[in-house]
């Protein structure tokens, strides 16, 4: 198969901010708006645009014509290629690339016959709504390492099983792009270029860590995305149907179940009936007690996590290191919960990433969590109560991250969603270093 580079095009192919700002600006001029520069565009700018023009205060019922007279504002100027695209294009065809261009803008093919470049392009996507989607129909052609120059282009690249590479020079600031967790970066197309020269630097995809679900009482599901293949931390309800609509359903190599309560497990009969009969058995790792109720489970559905998974009790004892997918080494320890509950640690070459499981406070997950580069720690309840569970408050969660000394907590498993700046400003109290809440969606790269 062969390898597919797949382009943004506005900011990205082409430096058009001003022509973009311009077209900003006209369209809200219709609307009352005159204080419009770039640098108001670049700060707020996002993809799609019915969200970007939502943000703007147009009326919902004129978003999709604003949206239309966008795209018409942008045909009135001619694009001016960005420094560096067309020996780029010629270079990455000339190593064996197919070259493509995704992007949501309407006047694509206006803009490719003004400057010529049918010749140097394989597959064009003009207007584009759905970018995930569109990549995902390239990868059939090959693997495929999308650039783009917004948060939602990195996303929707991770969605599909893309190597993601953020762009610094187009529309969105450089800080902004990396909260998207890109595979890497670059800040100008040379430096794309000399990637190019090296593409095992491109096509390898950075480890990061993306949150399919995280609300306590209701469902947990985690993806470590490793250059050895996924691994999926828990498994609770819709974590399947989130890893069906991203396309990654196919790509689990492992699935690790902290324990056997069913905001964490539930959705293992079904991720064991949708991945019936798999080309490789993929890994399932579990307390003891988690495996025998998914043993209890299969006299009551035909025995579909047994066909499926290869299962691996979780040791619990801190020492053990067992092989997840090549490159990956898990080690677990005793968190304090209702049921047997296991703390993880991934040993990544790059990273570690831990996980604290449903826990009380307890060294075990301290050690677990030691010297983490992220550690995902359970913040289920806003202020300290007394939980004979064994749940963690959000300053609980902080002092653990502190005495641990992680670079990076990610608070998760929070009783309201909505209580996650509130979570972040206590755990604060006790963790210097970076802090956020887990949220669907998030994604945070594995990188120093």
């Amino acid at each position: 198969m062969k390898p597919v580079l797949a382009f943004d095009w506005c900011g990205t192919l082409v430096a058009d901010i001003r022509r973009a700002t311009q077209a900003t600006a006209a369209v809200l001029r219709r609307h009352g708006r005159e204080d419009w520069d770039t640098s108001s565009f670049r700060d707020t700018f996002r993809l799609p645009l019915t969200d970007f023009f939502a943000e703007l205060a147009v009326p919902p019922t004129l978003i999709e014509e604003t949206v239309e007279l966008w795209h018409t504002e942008m045909g009135r100027s001619r694009p001016v290629p960005a420094p560096g695209a067309v020996q780029l294009l010629r270079q990455a065809r000339n190593a064996g690339w197919a070259v493509a261009v995704v992007s949501a803008v309407g006047c694509l093919e206006q803009d490719l016959n003004h400057l010529g470049w049918h010749g140097l392009i394989d597959f064009v996507h003009p207007g584009v709504t759905d970018k995930a989607a569109a990549l995902r129909e390239l990868a059939e052609t090959g693997p495929v390492t999308y650039v783009g120059d917004t948060e939602y282009d990195v996303v929707a690249a991770t969605r599909a099983c893309a190597t993601a590479v953020a762009y610094t020079g187009g529309y969105r600031p450089a800080d902004a792009l990396l909260t998207a967790g890109p595979a890497a970066t670059v800040d100008d197309l040379d430096a794309l270029a000399a990637l190019l020269a090296a593409p095992d630097c491109v096509r390898r995809r950075a480890p990061r860590l993306s949150v399919l679900h995280s609300v306590a009482d209701r469902s947990s599901g985690y993806l470590l995305h490793t250059p050895g293949g996924l691994v999926l931390v828990d498994c609770g309800p819709g974590v399947v149907d989130a890893l069906d609509r991203s396309g990654q359903l196919p790509d689990v190599r492992a699935v690790v179940i902290t324990h056997a309560h069913a905001g964490h497990s539930l959705d293992v009969v079904a991720l064991a009936s949708a991945r019936h009969q798999p080309r490789r058995r993929p890994l399932l790792f579990a307390p003891a007690h988690a495996l025998d109720l998914f043993d209890q489970l299969d006299r009551l559905y035909c025995g579909a996590v047994g066909r499926t998974f290869e299962q691996i009790a979780l040791p619990m004892d801190g020492t053990t290191g067992l092989a997840v997918v090549p490159g990956v080494t898990l080690f677990s320890y005793p968190a304090r919960h209702s049921v047997p509950s296991a703390a993880l640690r991934f040993q990544l070459p790059e990273a570690t990433v831990a996980f604290s499981s449903d826990t009380g406070v307890t060294d075990a997950v301290i050690a677990a969590a030691s010297d983490a580069t992220v550690f995902v720690c359970e913040a289920t309840h806003l202020d300290p109560v007394h939980d004979t569970a064994g749940h963690l408050s959000a300053r609980q969660a902080g002092l653990m991250a502190d005495r641990a000394g992680a670079e990076t907590l990610l608070l998760s498993h929070l009783a309201d969603p909505a209580d996650g700046l509130a979570a972040i400003e206590r755990a604060r109290d006790c963790f210097d270093n970076s802090l956020t809440a887990a949220s669907s969606g998030t994604v945070l790269s594995l990188v120093r």
